[in-house]
């Protein structure tokens, strides 16, 4: 994963590269608005009443602020997104 600001004024805009493989699941809780474009394989996700949802190329998927979410551990795919947020430092590039 990678990502970057796209501007640095009052209300924060990043873009950045997401990857998934195969493996163990995990949970990310979206604090801001954030927008990804599947490029690659599928993203499956549940939320937090069991709801499954699968994501294909070319699938927009819009997380909500607040809003808690598991990847499944099938997931094979690549997005990019934009967020209403600071970049984060963890997911900057490597130098």
């Amino acid at each position: 994963m990678a990502e970057v600001a796209v501007t640095n004024n009052s209300a924060p805009l990043t873009i950045g590269h997401f990857t998934m493989s195969p493996g163990v699941e995990f949970e990310y809780f979206y604090d801001s608005v954030e927008y990804k474009v599947v490029t690659k394989g599928k993203i499956v996700m549940r939320d937090m009443e069991g709801n499954k949802y699968v994501a294909e190329v070319g699938d927009v998927i819009l997380f909500s602020a607040d809003v808690k979410v598991i990847f499944d551990a099938e997931s094979d795919g690549e997005a990019i997104y934009t967020a209403h947020r600071q970049a984060a430092e963890d997911f900057a590039p490597a130098k």
